[in-house]
């Protein structure tokens, strides 16, 4: 067999290309050792250094995750809000998000507790409206509330603080407040009058009271159906949220295998997970869509 003249310098020329892609591709036992070392690192950048030199080794999926886990806990460490915010800016696709937006908003709510004052509490609502923390943000605000309309200990400051808060579990106590500031009250306006007229304004009392007390019965039976129909409402998210991230894991092939009845695991193929990842994600449309 004849070849040509240029045959032989492009078959030299194959082989050492060859040679050279051999040589520069890490084996799979270089790959592991070096996943090991950044493990046994504990440090962020060789991670970083890592998903870098070897993004298609299949690897960099594990390294990735424990990079996150490794700078949440550092930020964890640090115990400050920025260091948690720097995280959630710096990974917002990462496993550990809502993990981080949860300690973030819990180190958040201690700052407001800490400064003790309404106004920061109020802050703290209005910048994490849904927080994990909120309903937590909710009764401390309306408990520094309480105390200082208590600590106030008039008419207009038991108002102000129904008109702020009427779906407040302190409310009941606000009310009681006022009733026994209005009663005291009554009683001192009433002096001199005649017997008849006190009988009078005592009926008219009792009957604003009563009128009083059945629309505030009203409204605390609305604000129980309102609630239920708010917690069935976070439910709902959270359920999505869960859907969501776990059709996140389907793309990203973080789960590799599934428990059968007996509990032993089921190692997925590409096609096991597309078509895991369609049910849910047809689940996750009729649901939360």
């Amino acid at each position: 067999m004849k070849f040509g003249s240029s045959f032989i310098p492009l078959l030299i020329l194959s082989i050492i290309s060859l040679n050279t892609f051999a040589s520069v591709t890490p084996t799979p036992e270089e790959t592991k050792h070096a996943l090991a070392t950044a493990i046994k690192s504990n440090d962020v950048q060789q991670f970083n250094q890592f998903i870098d030199e070897y993004q298609y080794s299949g690897w960099e999926i594990k390294a990735i995750y424990y990079r996150d886990k490794i700078a949440l806990e550092l930020a964890k460490k640090d115990g400050s809000e920025a260091a948690l915010t720097r995280f959630i800016d710096t990974y917002p696709d990462s496993g550990w998000f809502n993990n981080a937006v949860y300690y973030r908003d819990k180190i958040a709510l201690e700052l407001a507790k800490k400064e003790g004052s309404e106004a920061a509490l109020k802050r703290f609502l209005e910048k994490h409206p849904d927080s994990a923390w909120f309903s937590s943000g909710v009764y401390h605000r309306d408990r520094v509330a309480y105390y200082n309309a208590k600590s106030d200990g008039t008419l207009n400051a038991y108002n102000s603080f129904l008109r702020k808060y009427p779906n407040s579990e302190w409310k009941e106590k606000v009310e009681k407040l006022a009733r026994t500031l209005r009663s005291k009250e009554n009683k001192t306006a009433r002096k001199g009058k005649s017997k008849n007229e006190l009988s009078v304004s005592q009926q008219r009392t009792r009957n604003a009271l009563a009128i009083y007390e059945i629309i505030n019965r009203d409204k605390r039976n609305a604000e129980k159906i309102k609630q239920k129909a708010a917690k069935e409402k976070q439910s709902k998210l959270a359920r999505c949220y869960r859907m969501k991230d776990r059709i996140r894991s389907y793309d990203e092939r973080k789960v590799w295998y599934e428990l059968d009845k007996k509990g032993d695991r089921q190692y997925l193929t590409d096609n096991d997970v597309k078509s895991l990842k369609q049910k849910l994600a047809k689940k996750y449309r009729q649901t939360c869509s």
